[in-house]
């Protein structure tokens, strides 16, 4: 064999053994929150996704690592995040305070929700020690509420002084059962963002970007603004991950673009292998929706919708005003919510024309505070945070709304394991709170599945397309719903499907 020969073979043989590049998940896998997934590649690591567990599938007893990560966020070199919902990068701020130093690159629109987002999901973050300072200066009457900081920067922490202070230190609910009535401090949650915002970079849809030895390019999915599947090339494979896809049911968005090739793909499942039925059924359930509410205000009868802050709260309002009958007052409790519903009045080119105009100047106009002992009696529609109804205004409102008999409680999206929504959904009486306290539920819930983002089996399975011979992982669902989606996708295209496991190295590529 000559020289030549010799050192091709060499350098072929090196070339197929070369290091595949791995994926392994640390949520988002065998449940619906959590997203996060790291990427090893012979570069570095980046990450995608970064993202909050919801109810039971909440349980970090197996992380190797701080904050229940399962790996060094400082070694870490940059993260892609694929939209601004929490579930998929809810925890970025807990990522940052625990290390990460790299660049965060998404969307313009994907930045400027989780600004407002991330400002107030800071401020009730339970997920790490703090310490905690007021001032106990002229409020020591029953009825006072206290200002509490956590940031020595904070120039209203640096006000309170050593002979009025009082300390804590620990997590927000050890705060709670401390100091009764407070409020945490804006401004020191606004540090904290900003923290994070410096490292962010925006990008572009359908641009090439450099990261890590990875080629990377987001490409719209339409499941709200700035969402995006992200693709990857390092070289010897293409990969994507299609973060969560959008579907034609919804009313804000454009019409969603099939995927590029690539060998591997992960594809959310939230809904399994289920259908959901075309605009047509999505159309007749808008219109029961405005028959409940309409009818419940015909009836001076109050409707309750928990929902989340970002997008859900704007789609219903829309909805709300397009009912026959509007209610004779409107309100709108979350602070993050009412800046993105502001938000979305303020961008109107990234939806299609016309579908947010009458956020402009709604009418009734939006109420910010709401009194359960008097304002429940009305004919209104009340608008709170969370969707699941395990925390925020929902949470609290739990004991005043549900015993009643003139509220009807509109369950507009999906609920996880152990939240107060599934158990108002699979229609429980009394319903279990997470401290074991039993409410008995005397409100009437009604469950609409058209307001949901996410595309259901068949809307993925075109946006999947040519990638059906590609090698599909199958994320982003509950068991039951993955195992449906893997037989169903054999079924009707003959796709091999793999479901993920949470903490499983996968290698993709030639080396795998």
């Amino acid at each position: 064999m000559s020289m030549k020969l010799e050192m091709l073979c060499v350098l072929c043989v090196a070339a197929l053994c070369a290091p595949a590049t791995d994926v392994t998940f640390f949520g988002g896998a065998g449940e619906v929150g959590g997203s996060c997934a790291l990427i090893e590649g012979e570069k570095g690591k980046v990450l995608v996704d970064c993202g909050t567990v919801y109810g039971d599938e909440s349980d970090a007893s197996d992380a190797k690592e701080p904050d229940g990560f399962g790996f060094k966020p400082a070694d870490v070199d940059a993260l892609f995040v694929t939209h601004a919902h929490a579930d998929h990068a809810g925890r970025v701020p807990q990522l940052v305070r625990s290390g990460f130093r790299g660049t965060i690159y998404m969307t313009e629109p994907t930045r400027r929700l989780s600004d407002i987002a991330w400002r107030s999901q800071v401020l009730y973050d339970d997920s790490y020690d703090r310490d905690w300072r007021w001032s106990v200066r002229d409020k020591q009457g029953t009825n006072r509420w206290y200002a509490v900081h956590w940031r020595s920067d904070c120039k209203w922490s640096q006000k309170v002084s050593a002979k009025n202070r009082k300390e804590y230190h620990g997590r927000y609910a050890g705060l709670k059962e401390r100091v009764r009535k407070f409020t945490a401090c804006r401004t020191c949650a606004e540090l904290d963002v900003a923290d994070v915002m410096k490292l962010v970079k925006t990008v572009k849809y359908d641009e090439e970007l450099s990261a890590s030895g990875f080629k990377v390019v987001f490409r719209p999915v339409e499941h709200l603004p700035g969402s995006a599947a992200i693709y990857f090339d390092d070289g010897k494979t293409t990969f994507a991950f299609s973060g969560d896809l959008g579907t034609s049911r919804s009313r804000l968005a454009n019409p969603i673009r099939p995927s590029t090739k690539v060998d591997s793909v992960f594809v959310e499942c939230t809904y399994g292998d289920k259908s959901k039925g075309d605009a047509k059924d999505a159309e007749r359930e808008y219109a029961r929706f405005s028959d409940v509410v309409s009818g419940a205000m015909e009836q001076g009868k109050m409707v309750w919708i928990p929902a989340f802050a970002m997008d859900r709260t704007q789609r219903l309002l829309l909805e709300v005003l397009r009912c026959r009958t509007r209610p004779s007052a409107l309100y709108s409790l979350s602070t993050s919510g009412n800046a993105m519903t502001d938000l979305y009045a303020e961008n109107p080119g990234w939806f299609p024309e016309g579908a947010v105009a009458p956020l402009k100047s709604p009418e009734p106009p939006v109420k910010r505070r709401f009194d359960p002992k008097k304002d429940s009696r009305k004919s209104a529609v009340l608008l709170t945070t969370s969707g699941m109804m395990d925390m925020g205004f929902s949470y609290g409102l739990l004991e005043d709304l549900v015993p009643d008999t003139n509220v009807v409680v509109c369950i507009v999206g999906y609920q996880a394991p152990g939240t107060p929504g599934r158990e108002l959904r699979t229609r429980t009486n009394p319903i279990v709170l997470a401290d074991g306290r039993k409410i008995q539920v005397g409100a009437r819930a009604e469950c609409f599945d058209c307001f949901s983002g996410h595309g259901d089996a068949f809307e993925n399975d075109k946006w999947l397309g040519e990638n059906m011979k590609s090698d599909i992982y199958l994320i982003h669902g509950d068991p039951d719903a993955l195992k449906a989606r893997r037989e169903g996708l054999e079924k009707r295209h003959g796709a091999k499907a793999t479901i993920v496991e949470k903490g499983r190295r996968y290698h993709l590529g030639k080396g795998k």
